[in-house]
């Protein structure tokens, strides 16, 4: 097993960098999930959720697989990307 740390590539100054998620709480309990550049120090969304968002992420980890699940989750995308609009 290898002790290599995940990197990804770096949205403000293009470059690769270790990958370090952090989350920022805003206000109405929304939570910005990022990836923070150990170069620039620059912020790559990874995601933007409420509470409504994590109740169903958590209702999808509980959820066999099948129709219901890609349903719920296509709706967390959605509800996701509205989040996202608003905020960026």
């Amino acid at each position: 097993m290898s002790n290599d740390k995940q990197l990804f590539l770096c949205g403000i100054c293009g470059k690769m960098t270790p990958l370090v998620m952090k989350k920022d709480r805003l206000n109405g309990g929304v939570q910005h999930y990022y990836a923070e550049c150990q170069l620039c120090k620059g912020k790559t969304t990874h995601s933007f959720t409420n509470q409504h968002i994590r109740s169903m992420l958590a209702k999808q980890k509980r959820t066999l697989p099948g129709i219901k699940k890609e349903k719920l989750a296509q709706r967390i995308i959605n509800e996701m990307n509205e989040l996202r609009k608003k905020y960026e």
